[in-house]
C-alpha cells in the first residue's frame, strides 16, 4: 500500500487506513513506538507494563495528590 504524509506545521502526519490497524494489532488510542531504522519507519507495540508506564507519564501530576477525602478512606480501611 502506498499513502502520502500530509504536512502539519513542522510535522507530517501519517493516516494509518484501518484494514492495516487491525492486521497490525494497533488500536486507534494505541500508544505505540516509533523509530527510524535503515532508512524506514518502524511502528511497535508497547509491552502492558511499557503502556502503562507512558500513560502515568503523561498524566497531571495533581493528579497523584492525596486528596482529604482519600486519607479519611485510607484511615478506615
Amino acid at each position: 500500500m502506498v499513502i502520502k504524509l500530509k504536512k502539519s506545521d513542522d510535522s507530517a502526519l501519517l493516516i494509518i487506513p484501518k484494514v492495516i490497524l487491525n492486521e497490525s494489532g494497533f488500536a486507534e488510542l494505541s500508544i505505540i513506538r516509533m523509530e527510524a531504522q535503515y532508512n524506514q519507519i518502524v511502528l511497535s507495540r508497547l509491552s502492558v507494563e511499557e503502556e502503562l508506564a507512558a500513560l502515568l507519564a503523561a498524566s497531571p501530576q495533581h493528579c497523584f495528590a492525596i486528596t482529604d477525602e482519600d486519607k479519611v478512606w485510607l484511615n478506615h480501611a
